[in-house]
């Protein structure tokens, strides 16, 4: 019950202004405050400029050239607000560049080669710039003006043809302001007193993608207005062009212009607070009176009265249709003056009104229901005011949803329609039944609905219709003509909830989306000017991250709120949201309180409330160990790695020891195992050389063979002459290992010592250090601290 007080001052070009503000829960209380903000006056709860209501705790508003000089804002709350925050951002245009520079557009003349580097416009390769930290990517954009001498009811520019993707805007006075629509999930509800939608006579955008945009202001000023077209990648050989359109001079009743039977006046234009006058003279026997709007965009209302100019209160009749397609028709009208006032309480443009003699229309009345079927529509349908239509739909079995549309054409109707509907089912056992097969027992019950609609656009849906006759009944509230219906139910209709659902993003593919749009600069941080609302700056330096931006909005009851909010209806079949990756531990079936197969709002509202959040974006394998500590972010199975071998210790066959060690000691076992088995299969072989068996082997060999054996070794004894030595009565077997090293070394002097080769693993020792015998049985030992070092003689 506390009330601040806070302002701004701003400059005479401030271009675009963001202000968030929001409040920390406690113990589990969603803050709720408002604010209120005036211009030059302090605004309070019943005089203000805007109101803003805080959603979850959040409120966000921004805004366009707001007015130069001292905005106001006051915070009221019943309750209390810990750690509540108010931010205010706004950015100032730049000058714009010389005329010299720019490109002159005068009124119906086209520029053609609007795009691309054919250098037929003025193109400059320049973005907003307010200071070194401004974010925005610098685009290519094309300037162009026009001079406007005389007050217009509007002016319109449009680009179109040629090929690519571009964005067109106007501004009076300066150089229009280029930003990024921000999506929040937070949906601040519309008041009646806010202001925020009422049409910007000084500045229009148009982003819809592809080469034809078109702008348009209304009761426009003299002055200079700027036009700016920014291109994109392959936007090439496009056209502008700008349509100047004097303001009426049928704005009062004695200057209403005469229409004729059946000739078109127009185009017109017109806005909110601007009526425009017209009249038909009708002579007698004329038999009907027609009068309608077609062509344009935009909103607007026809008014009809006898004899003197009629006003919204006070005609014989009227046509307040959506869009501008107005039409007001009637039998036998009066002779003489027929006055009409063409109206909007927004804008619209590009008009024409046409009023013409027609035959007097005789509607014949369908005795009998006319049968809808499955998907067919049944058109057109014309009748007037005041009757009402018979439609009938036969369902074969139970669906899950029966919907009835009407569409296109002009008129007010109505829709009703009655049937067998089959009412929840009753569980013996408990939730429980459902999923361990019971049979459910259901009961049906009659349903009554009224279609929801303007003008001719009215649908209804009946949800888990019957089996049976289904009564529709159409409504005349005022004379239609051209109408469409349809009723639809089935595998259709289902074939459409899954296209829905394949369209549905995952609250990580939703913030990995926002973060892409917003990301200007394409550093991977979203800035102060890219992203304003820093309750995600959850390491306080002023940038949001990816995952920081995930953390915020896959919380468990956000994640909730962004998929419900990509569907379009009120009530959720639980087979679609299973089918969603969810980032959170959330079931839809848990969630299906009454067990009827869809998640209605209050269920998914008391799903937020209740749910708990499992999701962590700093794990991205979802192990429960953070990235930052997780040796393997990106292996649920692994985390550790004691010994840095890269290999994770669950994997690991020795968690301490690295594995490069670990397998050059098993290879030099495996070398030591086969020298061992080796040197014992010798000495085996030389125990069984000096065997008696070997010494009488002649007495097992056949007579030949002991000759040949003799004859051999007569022929391979070596000559006596050919031995010599130092030590002629010293045997050969005498001399041991280390003599014949010794003497092979003496034979060999200058032979360069050969050192073990750096890949090749040594035997830890107690020091830590390798050590190993090389060559193999020779007796020389080699050492080094670890595999980074050369081998070095330690014997």
């Amino acid at each position: 019950n506390t009330k601040y007080l806070f302002f701004v001052e701003l400059p005479d070009n401030t271009a675009h202004l963001q202000l968030s503000a929001f409040s920390e829960f406690r113990r589990g209380m969603q803050p709720n405050f408002d604010l209120y903000v005036g211009h030059d006056s302090v605004p309070s709860s019943w005089s203000h400029e805007h109101r803003l209501t805080s959603g979850w705790g959040i409120a966000f508003w921004d805004t366009d050239w707001p007015s130069e000089g001292i905005w106001w804002l006051v915070l009221e709350s019943e309750m209390d607000l810990p750690e509540f925050t108010i931010n205010i951002q706004w950015i100032t245009a730049p000058e714009p560049p010389p005329l010299s520079e720019m490109t002159e557009l005068f009124d119906g003349i086209s520029v053609p080669g609007v795009g691309g580097s054919d250098g037929s416009v003025n193109t400059i390769n320049q973005g907003w710039d307010n200071d070194a930290g401004w974010p925005f990517i610098q685009p290519i954009v094309h300037y162009f003006y026009v001079n406007v001498s005389t007050p217009l009811e509007q002016l319109s520019i449009n680009t179109y043809g040629g090929s690519g993707n571009c964005e067109l805007y106007i501004k009076k006075g300066a150089i229009p302001f280029i930003q990024n629509d921000i999506f929040w999930i937070f949906n601040q509800e519309s008041n009646s007193d806010d202001k925020e939608d009422e049409q910007n006579k000084d500045y229009q955008s148009s982003q819809k993608g592809g080469p034809y945009q078109d702008v348009t202001l209304y009761d426009v000023e003299p002055d200079t207005y700027y036009i700016l077209v920014r291109e994109f990648g392959d936007y090439a050989n496009g056209n502008i062009i700008a349509n100047l359109f004097e303001a009426p001079n049928n704005i009062k009743p004695e200057e209403a212009i005469e229409l004729f039977d059946g000739q078109s006046h127009g185009p017109i234009a017109g806005h909110d607070g601007l009526d425009q006058f017209f009249y038909i003279m009708v002579d007698e026997n004329i038999e009907r009176l027609v009068i309608n709007l077609d062509d344009g965009f935009g909103e607007a209302q026809l008014f009809v009265k006898h004899g003197s100019s009629p006003d919204p209160l006070n005609h014989d009749f009227n046509s307040i249709a959506p869009g501008p397609s107005d039409t007001i028709g009637f039998n036998n009208p009066k002779p003489g003056k027929w006055v009409i006032l063409v109206d909007t309480e927004s804008v619209f443009a590009n008009v024409n009104i046409t009023a013409s003699f027609e035959d007097k229309y005789l509607w014949e009345p369908v005795l009998n229901p006319i049968q809808l079927y499955n998907g067919e529509v049944f058109s057109p349908i014309s009748a007037p005011g005041g009757v009402q239509m018979d439609f009938f739909v036969e369902l074969d079995q139970s669906e899950s949803m029966l919907t009835i549309e009407t569409f296109a054409g002009r008129g007010d109707l109505l829709l009703t329609a009655s049937g067998m509907v089959s009412s929840v089912p009753d569980f013996d056992g408990g939730p429980d039944d459902r999923r361990n097969g019971r049979q459910a027992q259901s009961g049906q019950e009659n349903s009554i609905l009224f279609s929801q609609g303007d003008g001719t656009e009215h649908s209804i849906s009946i949800w888990n219709p019957a089996p049976g006759r289904f009564e529709i009944s159409m409504i005349i509230l005022q004379d239609i003509s051209g109408v469409s219906i349809v009723a639809n139910w089935g595998d259709d209709m289902n074939d459409d909830n899954v296209d829905i659902v394949k369209e549905v993003m995952s609250c990580e593919e939703y913030a990995s989306y926002l973060f892409s749009e917003n990301d200007q600069d394409r550093n991977g941080l979203l800035s102060q000017f890219e992203w304003t609302d820093f309750i995600y700056d959850l390491d306080g330096n002023k940038q949001i991250n990816i995952k920081e931006l995930k953390q915020g909005l896959c919380s468990c009851d956000s994640e909730l709120e962004i998929v419900w909010s990509q569907f379009d209806i009120d009530r959720i079949p639980t087979q679609d949201l299973s089918s969603i990756a969810w980032s959170n531990s959330f079931s839809p079936n848990d969630a299906d309180a009454n067990i009827d197969g869809y998640i209605d709002v209050n269920e998914y509202l008391a799903a937020k409330a209740n749910c708990v959040g499992t999701y962590d974006a700093f794990d991205s394998d979802g192990d429960g160990v953070r990235d930052e500590s997780d040796a393997f972010p990106n292996d649920p199975s692994e985390s550790v790695d004691t010994d840095g071998d890269g290999i994770g210790d669950n994997s690991d066959i020795a968690a301490s020891i690295p594995n490069d060690m670990l397998y050059g000691g098993l290879g030099i076992f495996g070398i030591i195992l086969v020298m061992a088995l080796l040197a014992l299969a010798y000495g085996m072989r030389r125990d069984n050389e000096s065997s008696p068996i070997q010494n009488n082997i002649h007495e097992n060999m056949p007579p030949e063979s002991i000759l040949f054996q003799q004859q051999q070794e007569d022929f391979t004894e070596p000559s006596g002459d050919l031995m010599s030595s130092s030590n002629p009565e010293k045997e050969v077997g005498d001399f041991n290992s280390q003599q014949i090293r010794g003497f092979h070394e003496t034979l060999q002097p200058d032979e360069q010592e050969k050192v073990p080769p750096q890949n090749l693993m040594g035997m830890i020792s107690e020091d830590g250090s390798e050590r190993i015998e090389w060559p193999s049985g020779s007796g020389s030992m080699w050492g080094r601290e670890n595999s980074d070092y050369s081998w070095v003689r330690v014997d």
